[in-house]
């Protein structure tokens, strides 16, 4: 279903819905971000280098899909109402997890190999694959070139509208990373910015700096705030979430202009999974 609404009105409703939760979802995006990359950082600080880069990578490439998997089902669920969001959203099954392994491999690989081609194609496939994960999400048993072929058809006609979505968040994300660039830049110190090699071991050395990830953490907030927004893009092109747009009237005059939705379907998810 083609996406109608204005960015605008997408993030209100996203806001709206997430009245009372913004709380839970940012630690929810927290503990992550922490399980992500904190070993990266742990090593590191261990080493003080990245020779095992490779083992953190495989790590990475491993917890990254049910992270993803469990954030997108959480983020359905506050923005639906349809469960009181908790870790459930993270463990619910061993094959749901392993599934959401196999999709970001699958989706992982994908990219890489239009990217081969040139660097548009390589965008353009990671938009039509950007709803896969909420895909597997409303359906636990999809296979992954499943969740791919219906993210595809979700997307067509409305990766512009993504793109613009996303990049509505770009002043807070460039506001955020301020701090954080600021105390990297000082960290870097003199070097040569016609050595490549070298200005990049400094901004790299800098990036772990704890005052650096410390500040990082401001980006975490954007972040949640553009998947509460993603979440409702997803309902939107899924069709689950209806919006009318009607006038409140007092004696006769316009009061207010406001939005009227509906997310239908969804009464509760995991109901039977409970009752057994």
């Amino acid at each position: 279903m083609k996406v109608e609404l204005s960015c605008s009105r997408i993030k209100k409703i996203a806001r709206q819905m997430f009245r009372g939760h913004w709380g839970g979802a940012f630690l929810a995006v927290f503990i992550c971000a922490v399980l992500v990359n904190g070993p990266g950082l742990i090593v590191y600080y261990l080493s003080g280098s990245q020779t095992v880069a490779t083992i953190v990578d495989l790590y990475v490439l491993f917890v990254s899909g049910p992270l993803t998997l469990g954030l997108s089902n959480y983020f359905l669920e506050v923005f639906r109402g349809t469960n009181e969001p908790g870790m459930g959203s993270f463990t619910n099954r061993g094959a749901y997890l392993l599934s959401g392994v196999a999709l970001y491999v699958t989706q992982f690989i994908l990219i890489f190999l239009w990217s081969m081609l040139f660097v548009i194609p390589g965008i353009l496939a990671a938009l039509r694959y950007s709803q896969a994960f909420y895909v597997l999400a409303d359906d636990p048993e999809a296979r992954p070139m499943d969740c791919i072929r219906r993210s595809k058809e979700l997307m067509y006609g409305n990766k512009g509208k993504f793109v613009l979505l996303l990049l509505s968040f770009l002043p807070w994300i460039i506001l955020a990373s301020i701090p954080a660039g600021i105390a990297r830049s000082q960290l870097i110190g003199p070097v040569s910015y016609y050595d490549l090699n070298q200005l990049a071991q400094a901004l790299n050395e800098a990036s772990m700096n704890p005052l650096v990830v410390l500040l990082t953490i401001l980006t975490l907030f954007v972040q949640v705030y553009v998947l509460a927004s993603t979440a409702c893009f997803y309902d939107l092109a899924a069709g689950n979430l209806v919006v009318e747009h009607g006038d409140v009237t007092y004696d006769g005059y316009i009061a207010d202009s406001v939005d009227r939705y509906e997310i239908t379907g969804f009464e509760s998810k995991y109901k039977d999974d409970q009752e057994e």
